[in-house]
C-alpha cells in the first residue's frame, strides 16, 4: 500500500527551476506500506522523502523497484526517477530525468538487454511574464493557491509520453502526443511490445510501442 505525507508550507525567496517564485510546499514523504494478507495488519514500513511513488513492482533479482518523482521541499512538482530496494531498505537509483522541468516516471521494466523507462514530461517552449509583476505580493496573495503559476502566468507547452530506453550506459529518448497534451497513467508490459495507458488531448490513450 502506498500513500503519501504532506509537509508544512513555508515562504521561499528563492526562483524555481525557470525562475518563476515560489511558495514551498513541504517535502512530500513516500510511504510503503507491507499488510499481511490474512490481518491487513501493518508488517513493515518504508519512508522516502521528497518522493511521490506512482509504481511498486519487482525486478528480476527480486528487488522492489519503485517509479514516480522526487522534488525538493520547495518545488510544486520533480523530475522523474527509478529506485531500486533491497531488503534491508537501503536505495539505489536505476534512472532519474535529468532534464530541469518536472517528469514522472508511470513505469520501467527490463528487456532484451535493455531498461525502458515510461514518463510524462514537460514540454516548454516559453514562460510568459504578467507586466508589473511583484515577487512580494505574489507571495503575499497567492501563498495558499495550490496553482500559483498561474497567476505569472501559463508556462507556454504541454505535457507529452516520454519513452527511454538505457542500453550499455547510453540513453535514446523518443515523444509521443503530436503537440497535444498528454498523461500516461500505467503500462502494460508484454514480451516484445508495451501498451501505455492514460489519455490524449482528454480523450483515452490506448498506445501500443513495438521494443526493439
Amino acid at each position: 500500500m502506498i500513500a503519501h505525507l504532506p509537509g508544512e508550507r513555508s515562504r521561499s525567496r528563492m526562483p524555481d527551476r525557470v525562475g518563476l517564485p515560489q511558495a514551498c510546499i513541504g517535502e512530500t514523504t513516500g510511504v510503503l506500506y507491507f499488510l499481511d494478507l490474512d490481518t491487513l495488519e501493518v508488517t513493515r514500513k518504508l519512508s522516502f522523502p521528497k518522493t511521490v511513488i506512482r509504481s511498486v513492482s519487482k525486478g528480476r533479482d527480486g528487488a522492489l523497484v519503485l517509479t514516480g518523482s522526487r522534488a525538493d521541499e520547495c518545488e510544486l512538482e520533480g523530475r522523474g526517477i527509478v529506485l531500486k530496494i533491497t531488503d534491508a531498505g537501503t536505495e539505489s537509483i536505476l534512472w532519474q530525468d535529468k532534464d530541469p522541468l518536472r517528469s514522472e516516471v508511470v513505469g520501467y521494466s527490463e528487456v532484451g538487454g535493455q531498461a525502458i523507462i515510461v514518463a510524462k514530461t514537460r514540454r516548454v517552449h516559453a514562460v510568459e511574464v504578467k507586466q508589473n509583476f511583484s515577487t512580494e505580493a505574489f507571495l503575499k496573495d497567492m501563498f495558499n493557491d495550490a496553482n500559483m503559476h498561474r497567476e505569472i502566468g501559463d508556462d507556454l507547452g504541454f505535457d507529452e509520453i516520454m519513452l527511454t530506453s538505457v542500453r550499455d550506459g547510453r540513453e535514446t529518448q523518443e515523444y509521443f502526443g503530436g503537440g497535444y497534451s498528454a498523461s500516461p497513467m500505467g503500462v502494460i508490459w508484454n514480451e516484445h511490445d508495451l501498451t501505455i495507458y492514460g489519455s490524449i488531448a482528454r480523450m483515452p490513450l490506448s498506445l501500443r510501442v513495438r521494443i526493439n
